[in-house]
C-alpha cells in the first residue's frame, strides 16, 4: 500500500510504501523533509510499537540540527510503556532502566552508572580475552575444517561469545551448572520476545488470564530468572565479591531501598537478554566489513602485532583503551554504515520547542531516522556510503559529531555500557584478525556498503557468512 502525504511542516511530498511484512521509506523533493510529520496507518510501527494508535503522529528527524534541538534534554523525555510493544513485552522489561522515565529514571541510574564506569572497563579486559579464546576454540573443535579453514555466519556463531561476557561482567564467577543453566533462560527468553513482536493478543493485559502456552512460558521464565539471580548473588557474596560485582551491586540497592525487586530483575534482563544483538551485531558487522576488505584487514593486523610487540600490559591495555587508532576507527565505521537500529525507539519531548524554525508541542513524538543521520549527512562527504575508516582518524571535532553519529542514544540519556562494549569489540576483533586471516564466502559481498539496509527488520542483523582461515 502506498500512502501520500503533505508534511505538516514542509510543502515537499514525501512517500511511504508500505506492506505487511516490509517497511521501506522514500524521501521525494530532492532533499530529505526537514521534519516528517505523518499520519498514516503504519503496520510496521504497529508491530514495533503495537500499542500505538491505528493513526498515529509520528516526527521522524533525520538532520543533526534537528537532533541536537529534541534531544539536548534526553533525559527528560517520555517513553512509551513497555517501549509501546504491549503487555507481554512490560512483563520482561516494563520496569527496566531503558524504560523508566524522570524522577524513576534519574534514581534507578544512580545505580546502574557504577557498573559500567570508564575506569572499569580495563578490569574486564583479562576474561574478555579469555573468553574469546576459548570460544574460538570450541569453534575449532566442532566446526567442519578443511586446510585450516572454517566458515562462519557471525551474527549466530558469536552470539554465545556475546552472551557469555556479559554474563562474565554481571556475575563473574558462575559455576558450568550456572553458565548451562543461562544459556537454557537464554532460549527460553527468545521464544518469549518471538510472541512479543508477532504482536497479537499478548499485547493487552487480559491475556494474561488465557491458558496460552506463550503464558505457561513466561511464567516458567519468571520463576527461573528471579531464581537464577537470587543464586547468582548469594554465591558472589560468599565467595566475597563486593559491590564491583553487578549482581551484588543491583542486589544491595534493593536491600537498601534503592530499587524494587521488579526493576532489578527487568534491568538484568535488559543487560544480558534485550542488548545481545546491540552488541552481536556491532562485532558481526565489524568483522563482515574487514573481511570484504583484505587491506584494511592487513593494515590492523600490523597494528595490533606493533602494539603486541612492546610486550608490556601497559601497551595492550592503552590499546584497547584508545580511541584515536584503526581498530577504534574500523568499529566506528562499520556502524555508521550499519546502524544496528533503522529508526530509534519512540519518545515524547517534555515541553515546547523550536526545530527548524517550527514550534513543537511538548508531548510530539519523535524518533530518528539513523541511516539518514549516519551515511546521507552531507557531513560525511561524496564517499558517505563507501567503508573508509580511516575518516574517524582524521582532524575532526568529536563535538560536532555528537548529533551527526548515531550508536549509543543522544543527549543526557545514552547508553551506560558503551565503554564495555568497545573493550568487547576491540578484543575479539583483534583476537579474530590476528589469529585468521578473514575472507567472504563467494557472493556475500553484497550491500557491503551504506547504501542500503534491512528495511523489512527493525534490527539490521548481518546474514553474512565469512572464512576463517588459521594464520602461521
Amino acid at each position: 500500500m502506498s500512502v501520500q502525504y503533505q508534511s505538516e511542516l514542509d510543502i515537499r511530498l514525501v512517500r511511504i510504501n508500505i506492506k505487511i511484512d516490509e517497511f521501506s521509506h522514500t524521501y521525494l523533493g530532492g532533499s530529505p523533509s526537514c521534519l516528517v510529520m505523518a499520519k498514516v496507518d503504519f503496520p510496521h510501527f504497529r508491530m514495533c510499537f503495537p500499542t500505538a494508535k491505528e493513526i498515529w503522529k509520528i516526527s521522524v528527524l533525520t538532520r543533526p540540527k534537528q537532533v541536537q534541538a529534541v534531544f539536548k534534554d534526553s533525559n527528560l523525555h517520555l517513553k512509551g510503556e513497555n517501549f509501546n510493544q504491549g503487555w507481554l513485552c512490560g512483563q520482561i522489561l516494563g520496569k527496566c532502566l531503558g524504560i523508566l522515565n524522570l524522577d524513576n529514571w534519574t534514581r534507578v541510574r544512580a545505580v546502574c552508572v557504577d557498573i559500567f564506569q570508564h575506569n572499569k572497563s580495563s578490569s574486564h579486559i583479562p576474561f574478555i580475552r579469555e573468553r574469546t579464546e576459548k570460544q574460538f576454540e570450541m569453534l575449532q573443535s566442532t566446526k567442519p575444517i578443511n586446510n585450516k579453514q572454517m566458515t562462519i555466519q557471525p551474527s549466530e556463531d558469536l552470539k554465545i561469545l556475546t552472551f557469555q561476557i556479559f554474563c562474565d561482567i554481571i556475575y563473574r564467577d558462575l559455576t558450568e551448572m550456572m553458565e548451562v543453566e543461562l544459556r537454557e533462560l537464554l532460549k527460553l527468553r527468545e521464544s518469549i520476545w518471538l510472541e512479543v513482536t508477532k504482536g497479537g493478543f499478548c499485547r493487552f493485559s487480559i491475556s494474561q488470564y488465557l491458558p496460552t502456552s506463550t503464558n505457561r512460558k513466561l511464567q516458567k521464565f519468571k520463576r527461573n530468572w528471579e531464581n537464577f539471580n537470587d543464586r547468582a548473588n548469594q554465591r558472589a557474596i560468599n565467595l566475597g565479591l563486593g559491590n564491583e560485582t553487578p549482581i551484588v551491586l543491583l542486589y544491595s540497592a534493593l536491600e537498601e531501598g534503592r530499587m524494587f525487586k521488579t526493576e532489578v530483575l527487568h534491568t538484568l534482563d535488559e543487560l544480558l537478554f534485550e542488548n545481545l544483538d546491540v552488541s552481536l551485531g556491532a562485532l558481526a558487522w565489524n568483522v563482515i566489513f574487514l573481511a570484504g576488505h583484505p587491506e584494511t584487514q592487513e593494515e590492523l593486523r600490523n597494528e595490533i602485532a606493533q602494539v603486541k610487540n612492546e610486550e608490556t600490559s601497559d601497551s595492550w591495555v592503552a590499546y584497547v583503551l584508545g580511541t584515536s587508532n584503526l581498530i577504534q576507527a574500523c568499529i566506528l565505521e562499520s556502524a555508521r554504515l550499519k546502524p544496528i537500529v533503522l529508526f530509534t525507539t519512540v519518545q515524547a519531548i517534555p515541553s515546547p520547542r523550536v526545530v527548524d524554525g517550527f514550534i513543537m508541542p511538548a508531548g510530539t513524538h519523535f524518533l530518528v531516522d539513523t541511516h539518514e543521520l549516519n551515511v546521507s549527512d552531507p557531513y560525511w562527504g561524496k564517499d558517505s556510503t563507501l567503508y573508509r575508516p580511516k575518516r574517524f582518524l582524521e582532524t575532526r571535532n568529536p563535538t560536532s559529531e555528537r548529533y551527526r553519529y548515531f550508536r549509543f542514544g543522544f543527549g543526557p540519556r545514552n547508553c551506560l555500557g558503551k565503554y564495555v562494549i568497545d573493550v568487547v569489540l576491540k578484543i575479539a576483533t583483534a583476537h579474530i584478525v590476528e589469529n585468521f586471516q578473514v575472507s567472504l564466502v563467494t557472493g556475500e559481498n553484497l550491500a557491503l556498503d551504506g547504501s542500503e539496509s534491512q528495511k523489512n527488520k527493525f534490527l539490521d542483523l548481518p546474514t553474512h557468512k565469512i572464512i576463517l582461515k588459521e594464520r602461521p
